[in-house]
């Protein structure tokens, strides 16, 4: 359309099937990396120039799961949630379903979204910082997560326990665990230190008490190794108790 004339000229068929069929496919492949599209929005890489480029650049698995230890490899064990959190006794319950819904949403949305506009503001020194490079390239994102999660009413310490203990504890095989450090990292980092310098009364915890997987939400939690009749959390206990006493009313009540 012409912005003076108004005038829209028409389009032969055939140029018409021809673009139709174009525009009906997914857009190009290299739009993971510039438009941040999911594998299914895009087709499959081809022999374009554009395509080549990333099969030419390599990007090497990583693996953590092993360090380097007086010239020993020792494997690393697993993390524990409990030196992350600020709070030991913490248990995930059914009012925090929404901050959790809230911060999946969010990892989708912003997870690889950087600010790079920002380092040009930095100077060396400044780049040399983690935590000011981690603010240059992430800050837009950490202020826009955090301040959309703290509209459920939490702290930050107390956003921060509920992320640990749904990414480490119930779904720890969950992918989404970048934006949690991005945003609470340096919460999360003091609790490990406070948490490991406490170590001996951490263990100490842990040596008299075990973990116990709840049988209607599977949340894990810790009770005493003397209490062998506890199999639900604190929250699935009070609605399971709750469920028992309606039937037993309604059984009494029939009886009658």
């Amino acid at each position: 359309m012409y912005a003076k004339t108004l005038y829209m000229p028409e389009r032969p068929p055939y140029e018409k099937e021809l673009i139709t069929h174009y525009t009906k496919d997914n857009v190009p492949n290299f739009f993971l990396f510039a438009k941040d599209k999911n594998e299914d929005q895009v087709e499959q890489p081809n022999s374009s120039f554009v395509n080549k480029i990333g099969a030419l650049i390599p990007n090497p698995r990583l693996s953590y799961r092993y360090i380097d230890g007086g010239g020993k490899s020792r494997r690393l064990s697993k993390p524990d949630a409990f030196y992350m959190l600020s709070d030991k006794y913490f248990v995930l319950s059914e009012e925090h379903e929404k901050v959790i819904e809230k911060y999946v949403e969010l990892s989708k949305q912003y997870a690889h979204k950087v600010d790079l506009s920002v380092y040009s503001r930095l100077n060396g020194n400044e780049l040399k910082n983690s935590q000011a490079r981690q603010i240059a390239v992430y800050g837009r994102t950490i202020e826009r997560v955090k301040s959309e999660l703290a509209e459920f009413g939490y702290s930050e310490s107390v956003i921060a326990d509920i992320l640990v203990s749904f990414l480490y504890k119930r779904d720890p095989n969950k992918k989404c665990k970048d934006l949690l450090w991005i945003c609470y990292g340096d919460l999360i980092y003091e609790n490990l230190k406070k948490n490991s310098e406490n170590r001996k009364y951490a263990s100490e915890f842990h040596a008299q008490e075990r973990l116990v997987q709840c049988v209607d939400c599977g949340e894990w939690f810790y009770v005493s190794n003397k209490n062998t009749k506890t199999y639900r959390c604190k929250n699935c206990q009070i609605d399971y108790r709750r469920a028992f006493d309606r039937e037993r009313k309604r059984k009494s009540n029939v009886n009658e």
